[in-house]
């Protein structure tokens, strides 16, 4: 029930989101969002890590991400998100929206609406 994507180490999509959610659709609308979500994978990538991890995004939704490696090279990041753990606060994820869309140039609005369609694990 959440989104899946792989990204080669810089950060950029190698193949299109599946199940990709309303919220980060929204956010993907805008150039800047995009970049955004792009800076976002490679600071993960970025990390070197050798095993699954769970990160925070840049809008404030998490992510579980595992490297592909192969004959030790890093050959980009596996990732399954748009998630949260735990159900928000409302009051404060309606903030971060707002201050996200301001930052990107789509609505705040849009992005607080779209909090229902972001998966609770």
């Amino acid at each position: 029930g959440v989104a899946a994507f792989i990204t080669a180490p810089e950060g950029l999509p190698l193949a299109a989101c599946s199940r990709c959610s309303r919220f980060c659709r929204t956010i993907h609308s805008s150039d800047a969002g995009m970049a955004a979500c792009q800076a976002s994978w490679r600071s993960i990538s970025d990390l070197h890590e050798t095993h699954p991890t769970i990160h925070l995004c840049h809008a404030g939704i998490q992510y579980a991400s595992a490297p592909v490696t192969i004959n030790g090279q890093r050959l980009g990041m596996v990732t399954a998100g748009q998630f949260f753990t735990q159900p928000p606060d409302a009051q404060a994820f309606r903030a971060q929206a707002q201050q996200t869309g301001e930052r990107i140039g789509v609505s705040g609005d849009a992005l607080a609406a779209a909090l229902e369609a972001i998966t609770i694990l």
